[in-house]
């Protein structure tokens, strides 16, 4: 007796487009909201004054929270390395420093020491315009 051999259809192998289309989506949307939420600089009370202006974006920009920290645009940094980080600027270059209206006094002078000790930099301090009770 002859045995006929059969050929077997093969599967082809495909992949299925739709869930990846929809991980895809679910991710955009994940990091498109973590972008938007994500914290924005350092949270801080700054005082308020009737003489704020606007100011231009600065060049050297540092800030004292509340406890005392320091930070250089938003990365905190020691005041051994806020020297360091000075000295290679220019001493006319502007400073624009933002206090905590609950920093210890004794940190906001140690930083304005620290920053007459490298150069004699213009500095000039933030605040949040006033808000007028008529």
């Amino acid at each position: 007796m002859i045995k006929l051999r059969h050929k077997k259809k093969r599967q082809e192998a495909t992949v299925e487009i739709t869930p990846l289309i929809d991980i895809v989506f679910i991710l955009l949307v994940f990091f498109m909201l973590t972008a938007v939420i994500a914290p924005q600089g350092i949270s801080l009370s700054l005082p308020e004054a009737a003489t704020t202006s606007p100011q231009e974006s600065p060049e050297i920009l540092l800030s004292l929270d509340a406890t005392g920290n320091i930070y250089w645009k938003e990365e905190m940094i020691s005041l051994e390395s806020l020297k360091t980080k000075l000295q290679a600027y220019d001493p006319k270059t502007p400073i624009v420093l933002k206090a905590d209206r609950q920093v210890d006094y004794g940190s906001f002078v140690e930083l304005i020491d620290t920053l007459r000790q490298v150069a004699n930099f213009p500095l000039s301090l933030s605040a949040t315009k006033e808000k007028n009770n008529n």
